[in-house]
């Protein structure tokens, strides 16, 4: 089947994930064309951690929480999320995942386990799939550890962040870890796909830590904290 579909994509050149445009090019399996690769332009590192919280409180459970984020939400980033979460095209997933490993490989990060931001019933069954453990599954290949997928249920059906005037309250309470998942002293990887407020990713990293996780790190593919990482928290 391999060969098969190798000498296909010689023959008729797969169209590109994101743009849809022809190309025969590949990274890593995944037909990108080289005008949308040339558009991903990654943060510099030092740009890449920032605080999870943009607006930080008192009493924060988990204050030092960090979030890693390699790309800006542009363009292409928007493009390739839109087709990721609303175009049935799962295998973006699976590349965007692969690039947030690649990142995470090179910046020298290292964890136990990958975990991701689940969806809720009622939206996996609306699009089949979910984009977040996709990519998660994608990140932690390319790390070589485990994905560790029904560590966290959402309980909730919320509304979306964008739609919600307070993001933080949205999203209080909608994630648990079953009682039969042993997480302590372990160092976590907590991976979505685009960040905005991190009042999501806080808020299931709360969760994880209060059921023995002994270090949690958020990472999104891309977020529009690009523009105030610089700025002092």
């Amino acid at each position: 089947m391999g060969i098969l579909k190798d000498a296909t994509d010689i023959l008729f050149p797969a169209n590109c994930l994101i743009c849809g445009g022809s190309t025969d090019n590949r990274i890593k399996g995944y037909a990108v064309c080289k005008r949308c690769l040339s558009e991903m332009i990654p943060l510099e590192k030092e740009r890449r951690f920032s605080p999870c919280l943009q607006e930080p409180f008192s009493g924060d459970p988990v204050p030092g929480l960090i979030l890693y984020i390699p790309y800006p939400y542009d363009d292409v980033m928007r493009k390739a999320v839109n087709r990721l979460k609303f175009g049935s095209c799962s295998d973006i997933g699976g590349f965007l995942g692969t690039l947030l490993g690649m990142h995470l490989r090179s910046d020298g990060a290292s964890f136990d386990a990958v975990v991701h931001i689940p969806l809720s019933a009622k939206r996996l069954k609306e699009r089949g799939y979910d984009q977040a453990a996709v990519i998660a599954e994608a990140t932690a290949e390319v790390l070589g550890i485990p994905f560790w997928e029904g560590v966290l249920i959402r309980r909730t059906d919320t509304m979306r962040q964008t739609e919600s005037e307070n993001r933080a309250l949205n999203i209080h309470g909608a994630f648990e870890v079953p009682g039969n998942i042993v997480l302590d002293g372990l160092k976590i990887l907590l991976a979505d796909d685009v960040a905005t407020t991190g009042n999501t990713l806080h808020e299931a990293a709360s969760v994880l830590m209060e059921h023995g996780a002994g270090e949690v790190v958020c990472a999104a593919v891309c977020g529009n904290r690009a523009s105030r990482n610089a700025e002092l928290y």
